[in-house]
């Protein structure tokens, strides 16, 4: 996703809109793949509560102790080694004195409000590793350029999720359920929404999202209104 986006989709936005003059706002579903990490991103996930062992070599972090960078690993010999949750942790001033301390709380119960509950949790409290941004979002920026995610589950929001339905539907409507009709078939889907069809999907996401700010609950009376039925009456 990342090569496609940084490979072909920006070299097309940058000759269409060069980035000396403008700056693009890329917005993208929520879902794992655009969110994925980079290898040594601040995850804490990924980290062992030891040092050593199967863990990745990960980017500096913050330690609000002492208000400075904080290095994820330290010299074994000749080669690094990652530190771990607990030494993090305890160059941090947060690790508990007196009590066992897991890694990672056996249910989900056992999570506390305040993050102490396990070591996993502590971490990934902190504001450096919960400001941690995906691959994505991070190559894009380096390039000068925005990004925001839609919330998940909400294709209602975005109105690509519409014009992927229309087009979807003209495919099924004219397959010939082979992988030569479909070669055939998808272009012609592509170019088969009008433009001011998809105008007029972009006005309907705005309609939800300004129905969602004033609190209306999707699939409620009050939503179908705000949404759709005002509109066509209007029409």
């Amino acid at each position: 996703m990342v090569k496609h986006t940084l490979e072909k989709m920006l070299p097309i936005f940058e000759t269409a809109f060069p980035p000396d003059r403008f700056q693009g706002l890329f917005l993208f579903d929520n879902a794992t793949n655009h969110c994925a990490m980079a290898e040594d991103a601040l995850v804490a996930k990924r980290m062992n509560l030891n040092r050593g062992g199967q863990q990745p070599l990960m980017r500096d972090g913050y330690n609000p102790l002492t208000d400075s960078p904080q290095q994820m690993w330290q010299w074994a010999g000749s080669s690094k080694e990652p530190k771990g949750t607990r030494i993090v942790l305890e160059e941090r001033g947060l690790w508990p004195q007196n009590r066992h301390f897991k890694l990672e709380c056996a249910r989900k119960t056992d999570h506390t409000e305040d993050h102490r509950c396990c070591a996993r949790r502590l971490l990934a409290s902190q504001p450096d590793f919960k400001s941690q941004k995906g691959v994505l979002a991070e190559e894009l920026e380096k390039r000068g350029h925005l990004v925001m995610f839609y919330p998940k589950f909400h294709p209602e929001l975005n109105f690509i999720e519409y014009y992927w339905g229309a087009a979807k539907r003209y495919a099924r409507e004219n397959c010939e359920y082979s992988m030569a009709g479909l070669r055939l078939t998808i272009p012609q889907a592509l170019q088969s929404v009008a433009v001011p069809t998809i105008g007029k999907f972009y006005q309907r996401t705005i309609r939800s999202m300004e129905a969602y700010r004033d609190g209306c609950k999707l699939g409620t009376e009050e939503y179908q209104n705000r949404v759709y039925r005002s509109h066509r009456r209007v029409a």
